[in-house]
């Protein structure tokens, strides 16, 4: 279950392939950038397919005190009419 206040920012949808971008990284031996390329997970893809007119994607992360507790999530909500109605996490310690 996702609250409503866990919803940080609206993301556009156009943009996934932008949103789910690696940060570029260095090789900890080597010092070579890495470069990863975006995957959306199948999971949103699912979600951006359901859309209706108003719908809107949010990114959601738990506040600190879940993730101290090392049950911290991160991830897209779907949002309509104001209510989350789907969500799927992509990160979580």
């Amino acid at each position: 279950m996702i609250l409503p206040d866990w919803l940080q920012r609206k993301i556009d949808v156009d943009s996934l392939e932008e949103y789910f971008t690696p940060t570029p990284a260095r090789d900890m031996f080597t010092g070579e950038r890495i470069v990863r390329e975006p995957s959306v997970p199948d999971e949103v893809r699912k979600m951006v397919q359901s859309m209706r007119d108003g719908d809107e994607l949010w990114e959601f992360n738990t506040p600190d005190k879940y993730w101290d507790a090392m049950c911290g999530r991160k991830g897209v909500a779907l949002v309509r009419g104001r209510k989350i109605i789907d969500a799927t996490v992509t990160f979580m310690n």
